[in-house]
């Protein structure tokens, strides 16, 4: 009983390995912005993310706070009450 549980288990360790690696493991995947099309401030923020990811997300933290507060954005962001939950 012992020799057909720990069959069964190597089994159910190994099946992954067996049935899901059809090929060679993948490399890597590389994300990045095309920037062909854009231009100005667009391009700007495209390219600091293909280079300068810390830079790109410190950008993102501040322009969202900013964009949350409501001190730089549209000026319905500071006047619109939200949903209405009621």
């Amino acid at each position: 009983m012992e020799a057909l549980l720990s069959w069964g288990t190597s089994l159910w360790v190994l099946a992954p390995d067996w049935v899901l690696a059809a090929g060679e493991k993948a490399t890597n995947l590389v994300v990045v912005a095309d920037t062909r099309r854009l231009s100005g401030i667009m391009k700007y923020f495209a390219n600091l993310y293909n280079t300068n990811t810390l830079l790109f997300a410190i950008w993102a933290v501040v322009l969202t706070a900013l964009w949350g507060r409501g001190s730089w954005g549209p000026s319905w962001t500071s006047s619109w009450p939200g949903p209405d939950w009621t």
